[in-house]
């Protein structure tokens, strides 16, 4: 994955090795990882069914501009994270909510590119443990 800031807004790109899925299930749990829990203590993690749960990839329409990740309170925090999909592959933040609550969105990027080599990492070790 990689992202870029344009004129006040950030693109998200997928990688050619990834998918869509992938990406923004990784952008779900970063959000929600570093969002102020609503307790102190409160240390939940976030599943992938829970993650998927944020994320409407099943628009079947052609034409952009619909939200796939539509993220405001998740297990008690304040996540602020709505996704609209430009293109096959092309999504941005809707940063002006994001930022408003949460400050900059590069740490939450950085989380999720750490969270998506994690994967890719796992699935390399399962292949050589067959080989």
């Amino acid at each position: 994955m990689r992202y870029e800031e344009f004129e006040g807004i950030t693109h998200v790109y997928v990688g050619k090795d990834e998918t869509e899925q992938e990406v923004l299930r990784a952008i779900v749990k970063a959000s929600f990882e570093l969002a102020r829990p609503a307790s102190p203590g409160d240390n939940q993690e976030m599943t992938d069914k829970v993650a998927n749960s944020f994320i409407n990839l099943s628009y079947d329409h052609r034409d952009s501009g619909y939200i796939v990740v539509e993220m405001d309170y998740a297990q008690g925090r304040q996540c602020e994270t709505y996704i609209e999909k430009i293109s096959q592959g092309h999504f941005i933040l809707w940063d002006h909510v994001y930022t408003k609550n949460r400050g900059t969105p590069e740490p939450m990027f950085d989380r999720a590119n750490n969270i998506l080599d994690g994967k890719k990492k796992s699935v390399l070790s399962k292949k050589e443990e067959n080989l």
